[in-house]
């Protein structure tokens, strides 16, 4: 059995610091953290802050891990800078597209825009979707024809299984972008989806009431809940929302 960096006392320690901190306080901890673990605090960081899936924990613990892996994850999820690859990803979804009004960056509206935006991705795309706005958008978007979408997902399908299949495929395929169209539950599964594969998020909010399509945290509910996730977890909101 490999040594853990840290013993399972000290992930509990870390685990019940206080999150909700002032500036000040959180520097204290910080200076705290790095003089008493040194070259492994960017582990303890993440092991802290951030959300991270099971076996993500387990290699982060353990001495075999890579100096590129910890780099790779690091950059994933503390890395606040918005990426190339995202700011390439809006120009392609709004080429040669007139929007209405832009509320802020990313978030668009516009007459008959949809169509025109998810259908440059979809081929490369995975949908999450509800019953009501897959028969809804059918019947609207014709033109959309999900029938020829190769990774559609219905929400109330899911589970930790499929989930969990659903990143993995998207960090390992040609995937462009994953697509959420439908309520609050709907853009939680694809921003949970979009963070952890690492893959830029469409969402289509159907409902006027969520704001979960502008906000970062993600709530752990239905299938995330299923893989030991609670409450809300830090993610990241959606590049492109309509």
């Amino acid at each position: 059995m490999k040594k853990q960096i840290l013993s399972q006392k000290e992930i509990d320690y870390i685990s019940r610091l206080p999150k909700n901190l002032k500036s000040n306080e959180k520097n204290l901890l910080n200076e705290y953290l790095q003089k008493k673990y040194k070259k492994y605090y960017k582990i303890i960081y993440l092991l802290y802050n951030k959300a991270l899936t099971n076996q993500e924990k387990k290699s982060l613990r353990k001495l075999k891990i890579k100096l590129e892996e910890l780099i790779e994850i690091w950059n994933k999820y503390i890395s606040k800078q918005e990426k190339k690859e995202v700011i390439d990803f809006r120009k392609k979804a709004l080429e040669n597209i007139k929007v209405d009004y832009c509320l802020t960056k990313g978030i668009y509206i516009g007459e008959d825009i949809v169509p025109k935006i998810i259908s440059k991705f979809l081929t490369k795309a995975i949908v999450i979707i509800n019953k009501t706005s897959f028969n809804y958008f059918n019947n609207i978007f014709p033109s959309l024809n999900f029938k020829k979408v190769p990774h559609i997902f219905i929400a109330s399908h899911l589970d930790a299984k499929i989930l969990e299949k659903i990143i993995n495929y998207a960090k390992k395929n040609k995937i462009e972008t994953v697509i959420g169209i439908g309520g609050g539950r709907v853009i939680d599964y694809l921003k949970f989806i979009s963070f952890k594969s690492n893959k830029p998020a469409i969402a289509i909010p159907t409902s006027l009431a969520t704001h979960v399509y502008a906000s970062p945290k993600i709530h752990a509910g239905g299938a995330i809940a299923q893989l030991g996730f609670k409450k809300t977890i830090n993610g990241e909101p959606p590049q492109i929302a309509i």
